[in-house]
C-alpha cells in the first residue's frame, strides 16, 4: 500500500486505484474491477478508514479474534455529526477512548489541521496529530488506526508537495493499546497502573500520561451487555460501575464525564436503552444532576447499514461536564422512526426535527425517563396504573 501510495505524479484517488488493481484476484470479473474504480472514484473522501471496514468484516468471519463482537464501526455521517457539534479548534485536545481504526480522530484531524496556523503542510501535521489520541483494547485494531492516520497525515502533506518514505517515518499518531491483558481497558480507575504501548514507536507510558490534557472525547463505545460477558469483566463491572448494570456503553458514559476536565464536552454513539430503562434510574439521575447535556438524537434501530435490532438502538449524545443550570434546554431530535438515508440526509443537512425540553423536566418524569412526547395524563398514568408485573 505505501509503495502505490508514494508513486510519484499520482494523486491520492489514482493511487488507491492502482493499488486495488494490483491486489485484487486475478481472475476477478471486468464488471466487478470497473465497479471498484467507480466506488473509488465516487467516495473518494471514504478511502480514508477503507482498511478499518476491511478488518471489521474480515473478523467477523474468524473466531479468533476475541473482541470482534464488540466492534461494530461507526457510520460517517454519526462521526462527522458528533465531531462538528463540539467545534474543535486550536485549544481542542481529543481523545477517543474506544478508537478502533481511529474512524473518529480521521474526521477530527480534518477538522483541527485547519486551525492550525503553521508554515507548511508538515508542521501543520505534527501539530493536528499532536493533539489527537486513541486507545484501543484491540493491539492489531489499534495498530490498523495508527496507520490510517499516518496515510491520512500524507495525503494532506501530498496536496503541497511530493511526498517521500522519510515524511511516512516521521509521522507519529498517538494511538495506544494496553501492555498486558486488562478486562478494565479505558474503564480502569487506577489509571497510573495500567501500562500502554504507543502503536507506532512502542513508547510504553502510564494510561494516567498518555491521555493527559484531553478536554473533548469523541467515540463509540463497545456494546456489550451481560449476556455473554465473560464472568471476569461481569465481576469488573459490577464492583466498580453498579449504576450500569453490566452494560459496557453505559458504564463509559460514567468514566467518559468522570476523566473530562470541568468545561471538556463528550460527543458519544450510545445505546439509548440508559434513556428509558428502569433499571438505569440512578444513572440518568446522575447524569442529569451533575452533567449538562447539550443535545441527543435518537436514531432508533435504522442507524447503521449493516447493523440492526435492539443492539443498534442508538443516540447521539453530546455534553458538557459542567453542572447545568435550572433553566438548561437539551435539545432532542428526533429521528427515530425514519429510513437510514433519511437518517443520514436530515443529519448532513442539519434539517433535524428537534424538541427543546428543559433538564430539570426530565428528572421530575416517573424514573427520570427520557418521556418527552406522551401527554400529562399519560405519564400520571403510568405512575398511578397497577404495573402488569403484580399479575404476570
Amino acid at each position: 500500500l505505501l509503495r502505490y501510495y508514494l508513486h510519484e505524479d499520482q494523486d491520492y484517488i489514482s493511487v488507491c486505484k492502482g493499488f486495488f488493481r494490483c491486489s485484487i484476484r486475478r481472475d476477478l470479473p471486468t464488471e466487478a474491477i470497473l465497479s471498484i474504480d467507480s466506488f473509488i472514484s465516487q467516495y473518494g473522501n471514504y478511502l480514508d478508514d477503507s482498511l478499518s471496514w476491511v478488518y471489521q468484516f474480515a473478523t467477523k468471519k474468524s473466531d479468533r479474534f476475541k473482541y470482534n463482537d464488540t466492534q461494530f464501526f461507526t457510520e460517517k455521517y454519526m462521526i462527522n455529526t458528533l465531531v462538528d457539534s463540539v467545534n474543535l479548534d486550536e485549544r481542542s485536545i481529543v481523545i477517543d477512548p474506544a478508537c478502533g481504526g481511529c474512524n473518529f480522530l480521521l474526521y477530527s484531524f480534518e477538522r483541527l489541521v485547519i486551525h492550525v496556523k503553521k508554515r507548511s503542510a508538515v508542521d501543520r501535521v505534527q501539530y493536528a496529530l499532536g493533539k489527537l489520541y486513541g486507545y484501543e483494547i484491540d493491539p492489531f485494531l489499534a495498530c490498523v488506526g495508527s496507520f490510517n492516520l499516518k496515510l491520512k497525515a500524507l495525503a494532506y502533506i501530498s496536496s503541497e508537495r511530493t511526498i517521500s518514505l522519510s515524511d511516512f517515518e516521521m509521522i507519529h499518531p498517538l494511538v495506544y493499546y494496553p501492555k498486558n491483558d486488562t478486562v478494565s481497558g479505558f474503564l480502569d480507575l487506577e489509571w497510573e497502573k495500567q501500562y500502554v504501548v504507543n502503536c507506532d514507536n512502542n513508547e510504553i507510558l502510564q494510561l494516567v500520561d498518555a491521555f493527559d490534557g484531553a478536554n473533548v472525547v469523541v467515540t463509540n463505545p463497545p456494546f456489550r451487555t451481560i449476556k455473554g460477558m465473560p464472568a471476569d469483566q461481569k465481576a469488573f463491572l459490577q464492583q466498580f460501575y453498579p449504576m450500569s448494570k453490566c452494560d459496557m456503553c453505559n458504564a463509559f458514559i460514567e468514566r467518559i464525564m468522570e476523566v473530562l476536565p470541568t468545561g471538556g464536552k463528550a460527543a458519544m454513539v450510545t445505546q439509548n436503552s440508559w434513556m428509558y430503562l428502569d433499571s438505569f434510574t440512578s444513572l440518568r439521575e446522575r447524569v442529569l444532576r451533575e452533567y449538562t447535556l447539550n443535545r441527543i438524537w435518537e436514531l432508533g434501530s435504522n442507524a447503521f447499514y449493516d447493523l440492526s435490532g435492539e443492539k443498534a438502538n442508538v443516540a447521539l449524545l453530546i455534553a458538557t461536564k459542567e453542572r447545568p443550570k435550572k433553566k438548561n434546554e437539551i435539545e432532542l431530535g428526533l429521528l427515530r422512526n425514519m429510513s437510514i438515508e433519511n437518517i443520514e440526509a436530515a443529519l448532513d443537512s442539519g434539517s433535524v426535527k428537534t424538541l427543546r425540553i428543559r433538564q430539570t423536566d426530565v428528572l421530575k418524569n416517573s424514573g427520570s425517563r427520557f418521556d418527552m412526547v406522551s401527554t400529562d395524563h399519560l405519564k400520571s398514568l403510568q405512575v398511578e396504573c397497577d404495573q402488569y408485573g403484580i399479575y404476570a
